[in-house]
């Protein structure tokens, strides 16, 4: 009976051993705080409803592009809510901006515990960074798809958490995350990488650091990586092969995966230039600001001597020199999605990883000081501390200024896109000869070239987020805006009747929009003449 009772409470342990394992600890207090200051710092885009281009086109019916961007499982996702709740898109902003910064937050605080940094000041200093950075401000821009990029981040951070485990069981999990994370969207398979490379150079930080045993541990992060890309690339060309579909060629998506050797030297060389010119040239809105490229100077500044000091400090135990090598690929790593993506271009939705540039300088400070309990009270460990949270305050602020600033542009921008459109429907209404069961035809609509419709912040190109256009009278969503903002649906005339009209002389003299004579009721046809 007592075997029993032993064999039970062992049973028991193992399974709260296991869930403790599968369900990293987080700081309550710490996660709250970090989801109260997102909300503060975002309220503006959550509590309003603003639409970009791409969110009024998928207004309340739709996720994105699924399977032929090889976004695999959002495709799936996005159908399961739809099948289980008939709702495709929450498209919401309240709820899709607060699902989102549950799921940030939580990755924020499972990167904290990877480091054993929950409770440093500086780690929190970091994660303030993580949930002001522009890729989720820019993310918040298209609320429709928020909450599934969300998901996919804190999928590619509890890969890099099972991973670290170094268990089979783990590692198989890590493998699911890593191929669905990428499934969602693959600019968050470089957070995985990055974090396993920082995992690797924090344990050559330790004092009992093992060389062959840490390049063991790279090879197994390196093997659970490539599985779960490969996991990912077989499910997506089996679903691509059943689906009767091919990826599209926007972003390079179709050349994922192909990549030449001297492709790829070239890419690797793009990687470390852009790493280098962070302090001086803007970069998809991540150093927008002067001050925030002063920032990076110093936060680079600080992590080379942080690894310096870390080396000295640790000499007696030589591998710790492997810090080197791991911190010089980390510009490779954060922007790995430059070599996935090819030439095809990057935008600051696709740049997450680049947020540990400002996490490299807390690790190392943090070790630096575990390392010699005295140093942080000492002038040097005190100024240090001292530089590095004024730093990251700076850098917090720039970051909640310039979301701000974008989410007021889109607020603006929508106003004005909502008042010419109603003007443009007032036009049409007031047509001689107009009549409300009259086909309308938009000729030349992709061309817009009113004089004097401008944003009022287009002045600004360099702080706008490059994923935010400058106006909703865009190629494929103004049709969607005209009907949102004001109700107007109207019929298509079929290709007979555009063929008459065009051939017609009163067309013919019509002048471009908003010019007068540019609407007219030709053959039964209301014709809005925006182009040539």
């Amino acid at each position: 009976m007592a075997n029993i009772v032993r064999v039970k409470q062992s049973l028991k342990k193992l399974a709260k051993d296991h869930i403790e394992e599968l369900f990293p600890k987080i700081d309550v207090k710490t996660f709250i705080g970090i989801l109260i200051f997102g909300f503060v710092v975002h309220s503006f885009r959550i509590t309003q409803m603003l639409n970009a281009a791409d969110d009024i086109f998928v207004l309340m019916k739709g996720f994105g592009t699924g399977i032929e961007s090889g976004r695999w499982a959002l495709e799936y996702l996005g159908n399961l809510v739809n099948w289980k709740w008939q709702l495709g898109s929450f498209n919401l902003s309240v709820f899709d901006g607060l699902v989102s910064l549950v799921l940030l937050s939580l990755s924020a605080c499972i990167i904290l515990e990877l480091f054993q940094l929950r409770r440093s000041k500086w780690g929190i200093l970091f994660a303030a960074v993580f949930i002001v950075y522009p890729t989720c401000s820019a993310t918040f821009l298209y609320m429709f798809t928020a909450a599934y990029y969300s998901l996919s981040c804190l999928l590619a951070v509890l890969a890099a958490y099972y991973i670290k485990t170094r268990k089979i069981l783990y590692g198989l999990f890590a493998v699911v995350c890593i191929a669905v994370s990428t499934g969602l969207y693959q600019a968050y398979f470089p957070v995985t990488v990055t974090l396993c490379l920082l995992l690797l150079a924090d344990y050559f930080m330790r004092e009992d650091a093992d060389l062959w045993k840490g390049i063991r541990t790279g090879l197994y992060y390196l093997l659970v990586m490539c599985l779960g890309l490969i996991t990912y690339f077989l499910v997506l060309y089996d679903r691509l092969a059943h689906f009767g579909k091919e990826l599209f060629s926007y972003k390079g998506l179709d050349s994922i995966g192909k990549l030449s050797a001297q492709e790829a030297v070239g890419l690797v060389g793009k990687c470390y230039d852009i790493f280098a010119h962070l302090p001086a040239e803007v970069y998809h809105s991540i150093n927008t600001l002067p001050i925030t490229r002063m920032c990076i100077l110093i936060l680079y500044v600080f992590s080379i001597l942080g690894a310096v000091v870390l080396i000295v400090k640790k000499r007696k135990n030589l591998s710790c020199i492997m810090i080197v090598p791991l911190m010089l690929l980390l510009p490779v790593a954060v922007n790995l999605i430059e070599i996935m993506s090819k030439s095809a271009g990057v935008y600051e939705l696709m740049v997450y990883p680049t947020v540990f540039i400002f996490f490299l300088p807390v690790l190392l400070f943090e070790r630096v000081r575990q390392t010699d309990s005295r140093w942080g009270g000492r002038w040097p460990g005190r100024l240090s501390g001292a530089v590095l949270s004024l730093t990251l305050v700076l850098v917090v602020l720039c970051y909640s200024w310039h979301a701000n600033w974008n989410y007021v542009a889109l607020d603006y921008m929508n106003r004005e896109t909502e008042s010419y459109f109603t003007t443009l429907v007032t036009r049409i209404k007031s047509a001689e000869h107009y009549r409300d069961e009259y086909p309308v035809l938009f000729v030349g609509e992709n061309s817009f070239a009113d004089a004097h419709f401008s944003n009022p912040y287009s002045v600004y190109p360099e702080l706008y987020y490059e994923c935010n256009p400058p106006g909703l009278i865009y190629v494929f969503s103004w049709r969607n805006a005209l009907s949102a903002y004001t109700g107007f649906q109207c019929d298509t005339p079929s290709q007979e009747q555009c063929e008459e009209i065009y051939g017609t002389e009163e067309f013919k003299a019509m002048a471009s929009y908003p010019d007068d004579g540019s609407v007219k009721v030709i053959r039964g046809v209301v014709v809005v003449k925006i182009a040539e």
